[in-house]
C-alpha cells in the first residue's frame, strides 16, 4: 500500500486526486471522522489537507485541520501515508495511525482489524485507456483507540470505538466521471454495512456501478465487488432543483443472488458542497460543477440465498445513513 501521489506521472497529472476517508462511532456515544485529501485539480498542485474530528461521548467536539501546499509535505514510501508536520496519516495492512494537532488540541488514534483489505473491480470499466478510478477498502471494520489532549489544561481524554476506512484515487475530474454518487454506511460494534456507487456520465455510457459490503464480528458474510443500483422514488429538491432518489434497489450478479433495498426515510441535511471549498477552489469548481449532497436517516434490508435450498435465506437488516450527491 502506497499513496498514488508517489509516482511522478500522477504528481504531474492535472486531473489526479486521491483521498483516504475514515468514519466511525465511539463506545458510549459520539463519532469520529478523518479525511486525508490530495489534489492536483484546478489551482491545486499536490496540495494536501488532513482533517480529524472527534465528537466525544461527553458531547465535546474537537477538530483539527492541517493544509499544506505541494512540496511542503512528504509521503511515506513504506505505507499509505503522509507527513504534514503538525499531522500525519499512516496506513498499513490491517492497521493505521492518525495524529493531528493545532494550538488547542492534539488528537492521536490507532486502528487495527483482522479483516484484509478489499478492492472492488470494474469501477473504471467505462473509462478510456490510460484513465483510472481505483478504490481500496483499507479497513472494512476496525477497532480504534485514541486520545484527545486539551493543550491548555493538559487534560487527556481517552476514547475507543469502531471505524471503516476507504482509499480512492483517480486521474479524471469527478464531474467527467460521474453525474451522481450514492453512499450508505452504518458502523457499530457488530460490524460495517457499506454501499458505494456512481452513475457514469453519458459519454462514458451511463449506468450505475458500485460495491456492497457487510462485516459481522470480524468476518465478511457479504462482499459484492460489483453491484447494480436502481434509484427510485425521486423527490425534487425545491432549492437546487435536483431529483433526489429516496429508495435504492441493489442487486448482485446471479452467482450470488443477493438482493436488497436501501430506504432514505428522512432527509436530515442538505449540503452545498461548494461552501466547504476555499475561495480559489470554489472559483474553479463552480464553473464546472454544482455539487449538492442530501443526507438521510435510513434503513436497509438485504437477502442472500442459502447454499442449501431447504435452508431459509440469510437476511441482514438495520439502520444506516444514506447520502445522495449530484454534481450537475
Amino acid at each position: 500500500l502506497v499513496l498514488g501521489s508517489a509516482p511522478s506521472r500522477n504528481r504531474a497529472d492535472g486531473s489526479f486526486s486521491e483521498g483516504v476517508t475514515c468514519r466511525g462511532v465511539l463506545k458510549g456515544g459520539g463519532a469520529i471522522y478523518g479525511r486525508l485529501a490530495i489534489s492536483n485539480v484546478g489551482p491545486a498542485d499536490g496540495d494536501v489537507e488532513l482533517r480529524l474530528k472527534v465528537a466525544l461521548p461527553n458531547k465535546q467536539t474537537h477538530e483539527v485541520r492541517v493544509r499544506k501546499e505541494g512540496g511542503d509535505w512528504s509521503w511515506d514510501k513504506r505505507s499509505l501515508g503522509a507527513d504534514l508536520g503538525e499531522a500525519s496519516w499512516s496506513t498499513q495492512v490491517r492497521k493505521a495511525s492518525i495524529e493531528a494537532r493545532n494550538d488547542k488540541v492534539a488528537i492521536k488514534m490507532q486502528v487495527s482489524t483482522r479483516i484484509r483489505p478489499l478492492r472492488p473491480l470494474g469501477l473504471d470499466a467505462p473509462l478510456p485507456r490510460g484513465d483510472f478510478h481505483r478504490t481500496t477498502i483499507l479497513i472494512p471494520h476496525g477497532k480504534v483507540h485514541g486520545t484527545v489532549q486539551v493543550l491548555e489544561s493538559g487534560e487527556e481524554i481517552p476514547f475507543e470505538g469502531w471505524v471503516h476506512m476507504v482509499h480512492n484515487q483517480m486521474n479524471k475530474m469527478p464531474f467527467k466521471l460521474a453525474e451522481s454518487f450514492y453512499t450508505a454506511l452504518d458502523v457499530s460494534w457488530r460490524g460495517t454495512v457499506a454501499m458505494w456507487a456512481y452513475k457514469a456520465t453519458p459519454d462514458l455510457g451511463g449506468g450505475i456501478r458500485g460495491w456492497l459490503l457487510v462485516t459481522e464480528k470480524g468476518k465478511v458474510p457479504v462482499w459484492e465487488p460489483k453491484v447494480t443500483v436502481r434509484p427510485m422514488n425521486t423527490v425534487r429538491d425545491k432549492g437546487c432543483g435536483y431529483e433526489v432518489p429516496r429508495l435504492l434497489h441493489v442487486t448482485a450478479p446471479d452467482t450470488s443472488g443477493l438482493k436488497g433495498v436501501i430506504h432514505g426515510d428522512r432527509l436530515t441535511d442538505r449540503i452545498d458542497d461548494l461552501a466547504s471549498l476555499g475561495s480559489v477552489e470554489r472559483f474553479f469548481v463552480e464553473r464546472l460543477s454544482k455539487p449538492w449532497s442530501f443526507r438521510h436517516k435510513g434503513r436497509y434490508l438485504l437477502t442472500l440465498p442459502a447454499e442449501d435450498p431447504e435452508v431459509e435465506q440469510k437476511r441482514f437488516k438495520g439502520k444506516l445513513v444514506y447520502t445522495y450527491q449530484q454534481l450537475n
